[in-house]
């Protein structure tokens, strides 16, 4: 049920954090390789994937699943 739930929410995610958390979490990149593939700073995908967490969280606490 978790991780379906969890699929869910990351597949509701804005394009661009759904890409960076696929690719930290589900391909295991590293922020450097994340950062020549985006072309974006290592501090700003930081920012992005935290974002992206967070909105993950929020759905699963409005799911009572955490």
């Amino acid at each position: 049920m978790l991780q379906s739930c969890v699929k869910t929410a990351v597949m509701s995610l804005p394009r661009r954090e759904r890409e960076l958390i696929e690719s930290k979490f589900y391909q295991d990149k590293k922020l450097q390789e994340l950062s020549d593939e985006f072309d974006i700073s290592p501090s700003r995908i930081s920012r992005i994937i935290k974002q992206g967490l967070d909105r993950i969280k929020d759905e699963l606490i409005k799911e009572e699943l955490v």
